[in-house]
């Protein structure tokens, strides 16, 4: 996964947020693929939550800020996910489950959708009220 320009909201903030997101799951991705330990990849499913809780919450606080007329759907879209990475990380964590090509692609999809669909949107919206 890599960051491609066409991901750009026009908020850096947001766009460097993105960034750090698409690094995260990269790494996550890279040392799996190299053998690393359980325990090393836990805590990056960790710290990928972590990050996009943080992440997630900046945006709606933006949005909320700004009445952005989409709040709802976008806030929505937010918990889904993360409910689906935090069960990632349980059945990852317990056994039940690998991290594997699946887990990635699923990321990946989810993540550039997001960010060309919903974020776009929101982003041209925050534009027009002088956000950058």
């Amino acid at each position: 996964m890599e960051w491609e320009k066409k991901l750009l909201v026009g908020i850096k903030q947001f766009d460097d947020q993105h960034k750090e997101l698409i690094r995260i799951i990269s790494e996550l991705r890279s040392s799996k693929n190299s053998g690393e330990s359980k325990i090393y990849l836990k805590s990056l499913l960790f710290e990928l939550i972590s990050y996009t809780k943080y992440h997630f919450t900046a945006e709606e606080r933006m949005m909320e800020k700004h009445n952005y007329p989409y709040f709802k759907d976008h806030k929505l879209e937010h918990e889904k996910l993360t409910e689906q990475v935090e069960n990632f990380l349980e059945q990852y964590s317990t056994g039940k489950s690998s991290l594997d090509e699946e887990v990635f692609e699923f990321l990946k999809k989810w993540l550039f959708d997001h960010i060309l669909v919903t974020d776009k949107n929101m982003g041209d919206y925050l534009n027009k009220r002088g956000l950058r």
